[in-house]
């Protein structure tokens, strides 16, 4: 299956594993291209944003959800990424630890989470207070789709270290990105703002396993952005 997107001003093919190969000149690991190009903090970052959701899927999700004119900061959230993969055991803070966050007034918070994680709304009280956008979000064959449309919708999406919060960061949404004392390299380390993402900001553990600081640092904030009472 060989799809084709625009990024910027370029055009992308996309081959399925397995594939034969379209026609091509060169062949470099996605990874090795920073140091072919010889790219650096001071190239960073590109021009933003890169990506961009169907302006009719953005007005079907702020007509279907009803976003706006209630004088509720929208808050997109995603606290859980793939259980298979090997940086989940600590990449993702369990749903009970952002109560400090849910209980905030003057926000409105719609999950962006899919499949995985939503079992854990059963077991937090706040959790009623989370929407689900329906079955039907990004239900089709192709990902994110409907998840980058309500992203434009939204205010704010706080997420942990997904591929979501990177589509955020693509689409130049005001994102706030939970991380583990360790994070993934992308993250760096002692630093509040991202290279990659100039609209994210990086809320860090300050230590192993302390998802309550993340929460109570994440509603300061948000809190920043809510209306007044």
């Amino acid at each position: 299956m060989l799809r084709t997107v625009d990024v910027g001003t370029n055009r992308v093919r996309f081959v399925e594993a397995g594939q034969p190969l379209p026609e091509h000149d060169r062949h470099v690991a996605l990874m090795s291209l920073p140091h072919i190009l010889r790219l650096g903090p001071r190239d960073l970052p590109g021009p933003i944003p890169y990506l961009h959701a169907d302006p009719e899927r953005v007005a079907l999700w702020r007509r279907r959800l009803r976003i706006g004119g209630d004088g509720r900061l929208c808050v997109g959230l995603i606290w859980q990424g793939n259980p298979k993969a090997r940086a989940e055991r600590c990449r993702s803070p369990p749903l009970s630890a952002l109560e400090p966050l849910l209980a905030m007034d003057r926000v409105r918070f719609i999950a962006l989470q899919k499949e995985h994680g939503l079992d854990q709304l059963a077991d937090v009280a706040l959790a009623r207070r989370i929407e689900r956008p329906g079955h039907e979000f990004d239900e089709g064959p192709d990902a994110f789709l409907d998840t980058a449309a309500l992203m434009m919708a939204l205010d704010v999406v706080i997420c942990s270290d997904t591929a979501a919060a990177h589509l955020a960061g693509a689409l130049a949404r005001p994102t706030i990105l939970m991380l583990p004392a360790v994070p993934d390299w992308r993250w760096m380390l002692d630093r509040p703002d991202c290279l990659w993402y100039p609209t994210m900001r990086l809320v860090r553990q300050p230590r192993p396993g302390d998802w309550e600081a993340v929460a109570r640092a994440v509603r300061a904030l948000v809190d920043e952005r809510a209306p007044a009472a």
